[in-house]
């Protein structure tokens, strides 16, 4: 029996694709490359972002120390986040009031503390999730395909 639901936050929760592909193509543009959507968006989805940077430093062949490109590309993406103010995905909202109270609820995400702070501060996905909420720091940065979630969670 299902007991739990455990709910990404990128294109799930929060409607932010269009901010990833605007920060992707800013990133990339800076070292001469053109990014490649459809051959680079199912790698990168669910990657910490020192593993997508390096993903993508391998393909692109660009320098650069990990370190300082992740937090170029964070950079960036916090500019996106704060510009373009995220929103819930459309029908979201309505879901999670039909399955609250039925089921114990969660995020597990990728997303960076500082990215998610941002969408927290218009969203309210903590106080919604009351609390339930694990960022790729919370699994010691294993990211996808291994997100190691293990958490006792309060049904909602």
């Amino acid at each position: 029996m299902i007991d739990t639901i455990i709910f990404d936050a990128d294109g799930v929760v929060v409607d932010s694709e269009a901010v990833w592909d605007q920060c992707m193509s800013e990133f990339l543009s800076r070292r001469g490359c053109a990014y490649g959507r459809s051959r680079f968006k199912h790698i990168l989805g669910g990657r910490s972002a020192v593993d997508g940077v390096r993903i993508l430093q391998e393909a692109y062949g660009f320098d650069g120390e990990i370190e300082d490109l992740v937090r170029e590309r964070l950079s960036i993406a916090q500019r996106f986040f704060e510009s373009n103010g995220p929103n819930f995905i459309q029908g979201f909202q309505n879901f999670y009031k039909m399955v609250r109270d039925n089921y114990k609820t969660c995020i597990a995400t990728s997303m960076d503390r500082e990215l998610l702070e941002i969408a927290d501060e218009k969203l309210r996905i903590i106080s919604l999730f009351q609390g339930n909420v694990f960022t790729v720091a919370d699994v010691g940065y294993a990211s996808k395909p291994k997100p190691d979630l293990s958490c006792t969670l309060q049904r909602n």
